[in-house]
Formats: structure tokens, C-alpha cells, sequence
């Protein structure tokens, strides 16, 4: 899946950290993968992802971890 999503430039979303942390260290030349907290409300963690995405630019190799109220970009 992330293979395709970088192959096609996209930005993976997932509730699946574990596997894509380790996907992220492991190969980090990807088009940005973006992992949420299933708690938490959608339409905020949708706000969150949008206002990091204007601030950074880009996410390509990065990963970003989005949680109740808090963000980190990696």
C-alpha cells in the first residue's frame, strides 16, 4: 500500500501506527504518511492535518503523527 500511495505522489492516512512506523524507518522515501488516534473527533483531526500541511509544504518522507489535541512531524 505505501509503495502505491508513493508511486502515485499520495499521501497515506492511517490508524495503523505501528506497521507504518516501522514502514517510515525503514524506507522513508514516500510521499508523507500521516498516522491518527481513532479517539478524537474526525472533523478535528482533519483541521489539524489540513493547518500542517499549508505550514509544512510537504510532507514527502515525513511522517506525522496526529493524537488527541497534539501533533508531531518526524
Amino acid at each position: 500500500m505505501l509503495a502505491l500511495a508513493a508511486g502515485e505522489g499520495r499521501i497515506l492516512l492511517t490508524h495503523n501506527r505501528r506497521h507504518f512506523v516501522r514502514l517510515h524507518r525503514a524506507a522513508p522515501s514516500h510521499a508523507g504518511i500521516v498516522v491518527c488516534s481513532q479517539r478524537g473527533q474526525p472533523e478535528e483531526m482533519a483541521g489539524t492535518i489540513d493547518c500542517l500541511l499549508r505550514e509544512l509544504g510537504s510532507f514527502a518522507g515525513r511522517l506525522v503523527r496526529v493524537n488527541l489535541g497534539d501533533q508531531t512531524v518526524e
